[in-house]
């Protein structure tokens, strides 16, 4: 059965894609807004170690530009002389999950406007979803358990971490590698993405990207993508 992907622009329904067969949401702050939580992670972790490094939100919205917490470590400790070694860098990254992980205990979160709606459309038209993330296993089972009663995980196909592909985001591969295991065309594939790198990661996999960017990202340049929506409940299916 054909399934075709309509978004509404201007009240006006402007068909977009055809014969889709799987949705895939990009990380986490696809499925939900997680980027305050993320930077006072970042912070706390930096003072456990011992750091004075403040991360404010106008920088670290700059940086994520580039995908990975470690990357954007090591960025930081160059560009101000602190030469950390790769394994302090990877003791802080730890810490900082650490502290994620915990707020997401602590603090509840939603997921973002429209995800749910389109989750219910692609298990109602046989869409088969998946999670195309290279974030670590620990953080995707917090995310799973901080959202549980509201996103029913069970029913994606395939959920992938960071040992899923050799090479991050913005490399295609991990949106190759998953496509592959659903057993299905990338041109017969979506991606849901947040940031530029998570973009670039599926345009250059030759997915329909539709760009969906968060509080911290929406001042960055999305012109990469098919096209880009505020509200994900301006995205609908029909057959």
């Amino acid at each position: 059965m054909e399934a075709f992907l309509v978004t509404t622009l201007s009240n006006k329904n402007l068909k977009i894609f055809q014969d889709l067969k799987a949705l895939f949401f990009g990380s986490i702050g696809s499925i939900a807004e997680t980027s305050e939580l993320q930077l006072n992670s970042f912070n706390k972790a930096f003072a456990k170690f011992g750091l004075d490094w403040l991360w404010a939100e106008s920088e670290y919205k700059k940086m994520l530009l580039k995908a990975g917490g470690r990357n954007r470590i090591k960025a930081f400790s160059d560009s101000t002389g602190t030469n950390l070694s790769d394994a302090e860098i990877e003791k802080i990254y730890l810490l900082k999950c650490e502290f994620f992980i915990e707020s997401l205990g602590t603090t509840k979160i939603e997921p973002r406007d429209g995800v749910k709606e389109l989750i219910s459309q692609c298990i109602t038209n046989n869409i088969k979803l998946a999670w195309v993330t290279t974030t670590t296993r620990e953080n995707i089972d917090a995310v799973k358990k901080a959202l549980s009663g509201q996103i029913n995980f069970e029913r994606f196909e395939f959920i992938s971490n960071l040992e899923h592909a050799s090479h991050p985001k913005p490399f295609p591969e991990i949106y190759v590698n998953t496509a592959e295991k659903l057993n299905i065309h990338v041109e017969n594939c979506l991606a849901v993405e947040d940031s530029t790198s998570g973009v670039s990661s599926s345009i250059q996999a030759k997915i329909f990207t539709i760009a969906y960017p968060g509080r911290f990202l929406r001042e960055h340049d999305f012109s990469q993508a098919d096209i880009q929506v505020s509200d994900l409940n301006d995205v609908t299916l029909s057959l």
